[in-house]
């Protein structure tokens, strides 16, 4: 068959600092159908001397996002990584959105810490999730992308509950209040 030309193998320049990484990737069958087409591993979608900080943003196909770049049209890989740019964005959202429930039952003074230590956690699953990208490979991430959803799903539960709680203190409060109202003119009336 046909020989991959050479290339100096970029991914263990990276790996010495992004080892996770860097082992993820060479473990991908994307490093090798890259040596074959002549590019040069972590740089196809990091570049190399003008390194730009990864963001959240490079999963995608538009914009800065760097996945259009190799998957277009309908090939699996296109199809894959539709699905994996989905899920990412949409379990970050999430994140998001259980946070933004959280602060508004912290302002309203319920207790959130079982609340913020799930979501520290879907979180850090996040950050984890970031690295897992890395396999190229649809398995692994959904099943990241799983797990983390479960916890955003228990945070999501807990500020919840914290809210319907607030809102169920706050309807005994003014039934209690009427009760003593009525006590109160019942007792006048009497008096």
């Amino acid at each position: 068959g046909a020989r991959p030309p050479r290339t100096r193998d970029i991914s263990l320049v990276c790996g010495n600092c992004h080892g996770r990484e860097g082992e993820l990737f060479a473990q991908s069958k994307v490093k090798a159908t890259l040596e074959f087409e002549g590019k040069r591993g972590c740089v196809t979608c990091h570049s190399n001397h003008d390194v730009k900080a990864p963001t959240d943003a490079m999963i995608g196909f538009g914009g800065e996002g760097v996945c259009g770049r190799c998957h277009v049209g309908d090939s699996p890989g296109a199809r894959a990584s539709a699905i994996i740019v989905s899920g990412f964005h949409g379990f970050k959202a999430r994140i998001a959105r259980v946070d933004s429930l959280l602060n508004v039952a912290d302002r309203l003074g319920m207790e959130t810490e079982s609340g913020r230590e799930t979501l520290k956690q879907a979180n850090d699953h996040l950050v984890g999730l970031r690295a897992t990208l890395h396999s190229f490979s649809l398995e692994p991430i959904q099943a990241a992308l799983a797990e983390g959803s479960g916890l955003a799903d228990r945070a999501e539960t807990e500020a919840r509950d914290s809210l319907r709680d607030w809102r169920n203190r706050r309807v005994g409060m003014a039934l209690s209040l009427v009760v003593i109202a009525v006590v109160i003119g019942l007792l006048v009336i009497q008096i």
